[in-house]
């Protein structure tokens, strides 16, 4: 895609909706990024150095959102990684449940702006993985890689009908 900006544009002129994959776990933001020096600032930080995801900040959350995620113009996000251990020092606040929670607020900005209307109207949308009980509130869950045989297609209706227990639904 030589102009992916242009390309989502004219896909959102023609009524569809994007969705890119993301994996921020683990991966700073780097300086070579396109919007690495409005992101830093907002920050604070003048040092030019990788700057650590860290959802728990709100002006990191913000900002991210702001200065990495609007920019590009998808209408929601596949957050696509799961983070095995706890955003917070202590490890009691789930990775995925929050960083899912940032990007359904941002979905429902982006499909406001397309559509009309305010994100307290709206419903947003992020495909994501499995945050603990309570990540429904949020996502379209997916399990993720899996195990290609006609047994673990077998096991789908069970997986996603025992799921509905917790009001938890998985597009795949």
């Amino acid at each position: 895609f030589p102009s992916p900006k242009k390309f989502i544009s004219d896909l959102h002129e023609r009524g569809l909706h994007t969705t890119l994959n993301l994996h921020p776990f683990g991966h700073p933001v780097q300086p070579w990024e396109a919007n690495y020096k409005p992101f830093a600032e907002s920050l604070g930080i003048t040092n030019g150095q990788p700057i650590p995801f860290d959802i728990t900040n709100q002006t990191f959350a913000r900002s991210w959102s702001k200065y990495l995620l609007k920019p590009i113009g998808a209408s929601f996000w596949w957050l696509d990684e799961h983070q095995f251990k706890g955003c917070l020092p202590n490890g009691h606040l789930d990775c995925d449940y929050w960083t899912g929670a940032v990007l359904y607020n941002d979905s429902k900005e982006n499909f406001a702006q397309l559509h009309g209307g305010s994100p307290a109207e709206t419903r947003g949308l992020v495909l994501n993985r499995w945050g603990g009980l309570g990540s429904h509130i949020h996502p379209i869950g997916f399990s993720g890689d899996t195990i290609i045989s006609w047994q673990s297609l077998d096991f789908q209706p069970y997986f996603t009908a025992t799921a509905a227990n917790v009001l938890f639904s998985w597009s795949h």
